[in-house]
């Protein structure tokens, strides 16, 4: 069980001038991380795309996307990953889902 998983959930919100602003905020969490598929080096003729997975199980509640909504950030070790599907385990117990998380592409790829 790692206690230092951090959420990045990001919201529209309106300012006092009436203008929609971006805000975000960061909840720590606590969830048992493993790996999805590792780190993945994809050789390009441009250069290399590091790609990889991470499953969270836990009792957070993580979004992955929908309704006008972005999906939530993890932070995890210094990587970031963005939720790309969200499953019910509660057949670990009532609450729980295992969120699986893609690395976040590193600026300019």
């Amino acid at each position: 069980m790692d206690k230092n998983i951090i959420c990045i959930r990001k919201t529209q919100i309106v300012n006092e001038k009436g203008r929609a602003e971006n805000k975000e905020c960061k909840t720590k969490f606590s969830g048992v991380v493993t790996s999805n598929d590792g780190t993945n080096i994809n050789r390009r003729p441009d250069g290399s795309l590091v790609s990889g997975a991470i499953n969270i199980v836990t009792r957070f509640n993580l979004v992955a996307g929908k309704d006008g909504r972005d999906s939530d950030e993890i932070c995890w070790h210094g990587k970031h990953y963005f939720v790309n599907s969200v499953d019910d385990y509660s057949h670990f117990g009532k609450g729980f889902i295992q969120a699986v998380c893609v690395l976040k592409p590193f600026a300019g790829s």
